[in-house]
């Protein structure tokens, strides 16, 4: 898989120091798979309350996707931390992106990470044990969210990608080829690979394996969990998404 520029965050204000760059728990900060340079990307003051980044997704028409780990509130709309926020990087608009806490058949949930599949559907992982019109699924399970009918189903469960069958969830970013960079809340073996908290691994469902793509290491040795991820494709790169959204994020820089 071509490697091009990471956009991540963490989910503390402890010892965030990556390429030279301190940043808060709120901030995506974009920097490359080494970790050698660093940028803020969006910072966490958009937030009316400095709002910490649960999930972060950039759409191909250029819009970003997020979730807070609280409450919060950006340019005026007010939303719930179980919400999927579109943003307008261009006009500063927000709204609904499918996905609400109205959605979920409890109250209180929490999506703790968010990308898309080539359908255009909604690919998340909650926080906790949650369901959609009946259908349960726990907090270590990617979840597809069928934007037309609204319908949920488990894409790949927690007892694949964990050793041990029982893991959390807290970055996604789906590649066209059909693998996930993911990040777990809590150090995890995974195809028989120990993943720290603050690694971002790459992994095969299809073959049930999986490699190290970012490490903690690069933050100088601090604990970090890594909660929110995104790739900006390199060049050329067939395996993850299509460069024309991302391009247009560039030019509204």
């Amino acid at each position: 898989m071509a490697q091009g520029q990471l956009i991540l965050s963490v989910s503390n204000n402890t010892g965030n120091q990556l390429g030279g760059v301190t940043f808060n728990d709120g901030d995506m900060v974009l920097t490359d798979p080494a970790g050698t340079s660093a940028s803020i990307f969006f910072a966490e003051s958009n937030w009316a309350n400095d709002g910490d980044t649960d999930a972060f997704h950039i759409l191909p028409n250029g819009n970003y996707l997020f979730s807070s780990l609280f409450n919060s509130e950006i340019n005026g709309v007010a939303f719930d931390d179980a919400d999927l926020i579109e943003f307008d990087p261009n006009t500063g608009a927000a709204s609904i992106y499918f996905i609400s806490e109205s959605t979920f058949d409890d109250d209180f949930e929490d999506i703790s990470g968010v990308s898309t599949l080539a359908s255009g559907n909604i690919v998340f992982s909650t926080l906790t044990d949650a369901s959609i019109g009946g259908v349960g699924f726990t907090d270590g399970d990617l979840v597809e969210y069928d934007i037309t009918t609204g319908a949920a189903s488990v894409l790949v469960s927690e007892t694949q990608i964990f050793d041990d069958g029982d893991g959390d969830i807290y970055g996604i970013h789906a590649n066209n080829d059909g693998t996930f960079l993911l990040s777990a809340v809590a150090d995890e073996m995974i195809s028989g690979t120990m993943f720290l908290d603050g690694d971002i691994f790459l992994y095969d469902p299809a073959t049930d394996s999986a490699s190290l793509f970012f490490s903690e290491a690069s933050f100088g040795g601090a604990n970090q969990d890594v909660d929110a991820i995104f790739v900006i494709p390199a060049p050329g790169s067939a395996a993850l998404l299509a460069l024309a959204g991302v391009a247009g994020v560039r030019r509204r820089r």
